[in-house]
C-alpha cells in the first residue's frame, strides 16, 4: 500500500487465539493502514478501548491508542455465529492516525517499553523499568518515574521510549 502511495483498509473476524498478536501487528504497520474493522472477543475489545486508570488498561490499549483511535461499535452474542462460540464478540473500528500524528519512535522499541512497564502492574516506573534502565544506561523523565504503567497515557510511553532508548527516535 505504501509503495502505491495509499493506505489499506482491513476487515477481519480475528481468531481469538491470535487476536493480540494480530492487533499488535496492525499497530506495527500503522503507517500502511487507514482503517481496520475487526471482530474480536468482547473482553479484548474492552482492553483495546480502555482508558488509563482502568483495570482493563494495558499493553493493547497503550500501543494501539498511540497510533490509532479505536472504538467499540457493537456486540454480538455467540448465537450469531455457527458454530456458536461461548463468548460475546465485539466489533472494533480502528482509525489509524495520519502519518504526521504517528509516534516518532520505533514501534518495536515502544512495544518493548510498554510490555516491561506492564509486567509489574502497580509498581513505580523507576522500579519496573530498572532492568531496562541499567541495560540501556538510560534515564526516564523525572516527572514519570513515580507513576505506574496503568496511569500513563500513550504519549507518556512514547516519551519514556525516546528518553530510555534514543536509538528508537524516528525524527
Amino acid at each position: 500500500a505504501a509503495s502505491r502511495g495509499c493506505r489499506m483498509n482491513i476487515i477481519a473476524n480475528l481468531p481469538y487465539m491470535i487476536t493480540t498478536d494480530a492487533l499488535l501487528a496492525l499497530a506495527a504497520h500503522a503507517g500502511a493502514i487507514r482503517f481496520a474493522y475487526v471482530m474480536v472477543q468482547k473482553e479484548v475489545a474492552d482492553k483495546v478501548v480502555a482508558q488509563p486508570g482502568s483495570k482493563e488498561y494495558g499493553v493493547l490499549a497503550a500501543v494501539l491508542q498511540s497510533c490509532a483511535r479505536p472504538r467499540k461499535t457493537f456486540q454480538l452474542p455467540g448465537s450469531a455465529f455457527y458454530p456458536a462460540p461461548k463468548v460475546t464478540s465485539a466489533m472494533l473500528e480502528i482509525e489509524f492516525k495520519d502519518l504526521e500524528e504517528l509516534p516518532k519512535v520505533d514501534g518495536a522499541c515502544l512495544l518493548e517499553v510498554v510490555r516491561v512497564c506492564f509486567q509489574q502492574r502497580g509498581k513505580l516506573l523507576k522500579h519496573s523499568l530498572k532492568g531496562l534502565i541499567e541495560k540501556e544506561r538510560g534515564v526516564i523523565p523525572k516527572q514519570l518515574e513515580k507513576m505506574t504503567a496503568e496511569t500513563l497515557k500513550p504519549k507518556d510511553f512514547e516519551e519514556i521510549t525516546r528518553a530510555l532508548l534514543p536509538r528508537s527516535s524516528k525524527v
